[in-house]
Order: structure tokens, then sequence, then C-alpha cells
């Protein structure tokens, strides 16, 4: 089972991508490449609401050994 310190760094990382690639949006003045980096800019904001809805869903999920003892 994923730990809250695991999705944390995933977090993390995907959210420092998001930046890095929003910077380089920013400062490239070629389209192509600035359309590029906007969208995984997109692909890296829609990973990490996975992530954490994931994460929240086998939170709140009930484990298996509490059903078996039942």
């Amino acid at each position: 089972m994923k730990t809250k310190r695991s999705m944390q760094l995933k977090v993390f990382y995907w959210a420092l991508m998001a930046l890095l690639f929003t910077i380089v949006a920013w400062l490239n003045t070629e389209p192509f490449y600035r359309w590029i980096a906007i969208t995984w800019v997109v692909i890296c904001i829609v990973y990490i609401f996975v992530l954490i809805r994931n994460y929240h869903r086998t939170k709140n999920a009930p484990s298996k050994t509490e059903d078996a003892s039942e």
C-alpha cells in the first residue's frame, strides 16, 4: 500500500516538473516548443489531481483485514 510520504514526494516531483515546463513555456519564443511545454504542464496538473484522488480513495476504503475479521 502506498504511504502518505511517497504520495507527497510524487506530487512534489510532478509539481516541480509543471513549474519547470511553465518557465520553459514563458521564456520560449517559438510557438511549437511553447505549446509542447504548455501541454506537459496540463498533463502534470492532471496527474497530480489523479494521484491525490486515488490516495484519498485508498485511504478511505475499508481494508481487507477488517472485512475478514467481521
